[in-house]
């Protein structure tokens, strides 16, 4: 934990987390106790110096002022600042010029972590308007349903079985997933298209829906096996039970010959805490099994959970559709199904993270580190200092110039099929808050 005041905390060969004195045995921690405490304890004979005041506590960043661009972190000027970007998204207005100098970004200020001027490029008012891209396909339509309560009842011990609450899980997992590619309109799957299915984690006795760590240790929602894809498929209204893959998650090949989608269902390493995913990519059979699809001239839609990013630039390109969805838990697949064919729910999900994009086709493991933020010290055992400051995820990539396959934030609006526009951005400084706004 954080040292409160009047703690007296040191550094023990302990745990490489927050732990008590007495529980220190390896690897670098710290422990903290009572200020009444007059000496910290020898631990394997190892004396522990006390300090004579506690761990500093973290310091608020400085108010925002007229002349810095980072606004609650998200990158927005204040009234009387010479640039707007409205939402931290390096958008300019709209009919506004930009006036970025290609290829050059900013510095911070390593001090406060913020950034003197806009990372990502500054705009200016302007008369000109830009033209308006037309939505390539009539708005997505998706079907209605009876809402939810305002508030599911409470089940007590089978909370984790209510049918409330069990619906509420779909309608969270469907409208927090994010499309990234929708060529043609593939998505939303119709109920009348063949689909065929690939990927082992598409029929997944036990598929990939939650990370690892103590958290979920004797949750009575483990008593409840998680939906697969193709279940969750046969859930819906009208819904077809589809067959499964066969070995290696690879269709048949009379069901690929005579498919009109095939709908890759993939999955990452598990997440776990305590250590780094070993990479940021799909297990070479996946990419292999995306790519012989692929190969077979049929639209392919890729359905991935992801613990955080993704390297996709390996098979992206030939793929019709990709849809990401976040450990989703227990109702998995019911809730993917609903966000795929659009039922109820329509997937409106962004990246919370930028997906960066490999250097190379191929992506060896040294590839991928060498294209991906802090990549350099997979692995290193010793002590990280964080000295990037605010060059943290999409301002690193921005900042060293780095191409990404997907920045954070994306996410198609209804599929693909309408575009939000805004105007008349605004900006109002109270006392104690903020107030941004603006016309859709």
């Amino acid at each position: 934990w954080w040292p409160k005041d009047g703690d007296v905390c040191s550094v023990c060969t302990g745990k490489s987390h927050d732990t008590s004195a007495a529980d220190c045995k390896s690897s670098t921690g710290t422990w903290c106790a009572a200020k009444e405490s007059p000496t910290a304890p020898e631990v394997e004979g190892n004396a522990l110096p006390v300090p004579t005041t506690p761990f500093p506590r973290p310091t608020p960043a400085p108010a925002p002022t007229a002349s810095t661009t980072t606004l609650g972190g998200i990158g927005m000027q204040l009234p009387g600042a010479s640039t707007t970007t409205p939402g931290g998204v390096g958008l300019p207005l709209p009919g506004a010029a930009s006036t970025a100098t290609e290829g050059e970004a900013p510095s911070p200020d390593w001090l406060s972590g913020t950034y003197s001027s806009n990372p990502f490029g500054s705009a200016s008012s302007g008369s000109s308007e830009r033209p308006v891209p037309k939505p390539t396909s009539p708005p997505v339509r998706v079907s209605p349903s009876k809402p939810l309560p305002a508030l599911c009842p409470d089940a007590g011990k089978d909370n984790y079985n209510s049918a409330c609450k069990l619906e509420l899980a779909d309608r969270i997992i469907a409208e927090s997933s994010a499309v990234l590619k929708n060529l043609g309109g593939v998505l939303p799957l119709s109920k009348s298209a063949k689909v065929v299915l690939a990927g082992t984690e598409a029929c997944a006795q036990d598929p990939l829906a939650i990370g690892g760590g103590s958290g979920w240790n004797g949750f009575a929602c483990n008593q409840v096996p998680k939906v697969n894809v193709r279940d969750g498929i046969a859930a819906l209204d009208g819904g077809t039970k589809l067959t499964c893959p066969g070995a290696g998650g690879a269709p048949s090949a009379a069901d690929l010959a005579s498919a009109e989608v095939v709908l890759v269902v993939a999955a990452p390493a598990k997440a776990n805490e305590g250590a780094d995913r070993a990479t940021l990519q799909l297990k070479g059979e996946d990419v292999a099994l995306i790519h012989k699809c692929c190969k077979a001239n049929k639209k392919v839609v890729v359905a991935m959970n992801a613990p955080g990013p993704v390297i996709t630039s390996t098979w992206d390109d030939c793929v019709s559709g990709l849809m990401v969805s976040w450990l989703p838990g227990q109702q998995n697949g019911k809730g993917i199904a609903m966000a795929l064919y659009g039922e109820k729910y329509e997937a409106s999900g962004r990246l919370p993270f930028t997906f960066p994009k490999c250097s190379t086709a191929a992506c060896s493991i040294e590839d991928e580190r060498a294209s991906v933020a802090l990549g350099d010290l997979y692995g290193s055992k010793g002590l990280r200092v964080l000295s990037e400051k605010a060059l943290v995820g999409y301002r690193w990539y921005h900042a060293n110039h780095r191409e990404v396959s997907f920045p954070f934030g994306f996410g198609l609006f209804a599929y693909g099929s309408a575009q939000v526009t805004y105007s008349a951005p605004r900006v109002v400084v109270h006392a104690s808050r903020i107030t941004i706004s603006c016309e859709l």
